[in-house]
Formats: structure tokens, C-alpha cells, sequence
């Protein structure tokens, strides 16, 4: 299914909308991440035996917000929440959730824009309408993806991430 590949690591990138489980296709269905991430895995996908498989998830991963990190609602983002209510969307049939084994997920590595449960943080301020992390990491890779590893680039979203939220509450508390 998945051919035959001549580099020596596959990256996974998904930009969306999601769930705690799954992310939402354009047609607002539910696709399951487990289930992603198990066509890529030895049996489906010989050609990556062994090979580092990076997945990054630029999507909410649940409903909860941070309370102390203030949002700015743009009327998209309000139509955004309007098309993704759960009547809006076809819900899965089942969900696998965890299925996949710790031993087969040894070669792969998990990034995420947020938390479990938690919405993808975007402020249209400052990001264009990308999620904040996303924006951190094009700014991260374009600076530094050269010269450092990519543990140390996505450690560097991450602090990004932190700075600009904490600089932010404090903000709004004066």
C-alpha cells in the first residue's frame, strides 16, 4: 500500500480540526489518529520498517480552554465552532483509541499543538490564523532547521509557546 521509500524517516503532518481521538476530514468525518498511524506501521508499510516516523497534530485534541490565556474571537473562528458541532459531524463507528501496541510505536514520535482535551491555542493577532504552535515552528525551522536536531527544534516551539502565553497573562493582569 504505502510503496517503497528511498529517505530514512517519514513525517506525518496534519493542519485541522480535531477531536481527543481523531482529527475531521473536509467532508467532517471523524478519522481516527490510531488508525492513521497503522497504516504506516511494519505490517502495512514495509518499505518504513525501522524507519523514525514523526506525526505532528496541528489541531484541538478536545473542548477545554485555558481560562488565564485570553482568545480573540474572529467571526471565522465562530463559524469554525458553528460547522464543528457534533450534529455537524458524522461520528465514528467505533474507536479504536490506543490500539496500537507500545512496541510498535517505539520508532514513531508524537508532537501535538495542545494538551489532551484541550483546544489548539490561535490567535489570529499575531498568527495569520495558524495555531500559535505551528506558527513557532515554521519561525523555529526557518531559523534553526539546518543547524539543530529536531528534538531541540520542537523543545524550542514548545518554549515559544510557553513565553508568548505566559507574557500574555501577564498582560491582560495589568
Amino acid at each position: 500500500m504505502c510503496g517503497t521509500f528511498g529517505h530514512g524517516c517519514f513525517m506525518f503532518y496534519f493542519s485541522g480540526h480535531g477531536t481527543v481521538d481523531s482529527i475531521i476530514g473536509d467532508d467532517m468525518k471523524y478519522v481516527s489518529r490510531a488508525d492513521l498511524v497503522d497504516i504506516f506501521q511494519p505490517e502495512k508499510c514495509p518499505a518504513l520498517s525501522y524507519k523514525p516516523k514523526i506525526f505532528l497534530w496541528d489541531c484541538c485534541r478536545g473542548p477545554q480552554t485555558d481560562s488565564k490565556i485570553p482568545l480573540i474571537q474572529t467571526k471565522e473562528d465562530t463559524m469554525k465552532t458553528l460547522l464543528i458541532s457534533d450534529e455537524n459531524i458524522e461520528q465514528p463507528r467505533s474507536t479504536r483509541g490506543s490500539s496500537i501496541s507500545p512496541t510498535k510505536l517505539a520508532d514513531c514520535l508524537f508532537a501535538y499543538a495542545t494538551v489532551n482535551t484541550y483546544k489548539a491555542y490561535c490567535p489570529s493577532d499575531k498568527t495569520s490564523g495558524k495555531s500559535l504552535w505551528t506558527y513557532f515552528l515554521q519561525e523555529t525551522l526557518k531559523m534553526y532547521g539546518k543547524k539543530w536536531t529536531f528534538t531541540d527544534i520542537l523543545t524550542h516551539t514548545q518554549s515559544q509557546v510557553t513565553d508568548f502565553c505566559r507574557k500574555r497573562i501577564e498582560m491582560e493582569a495589568n
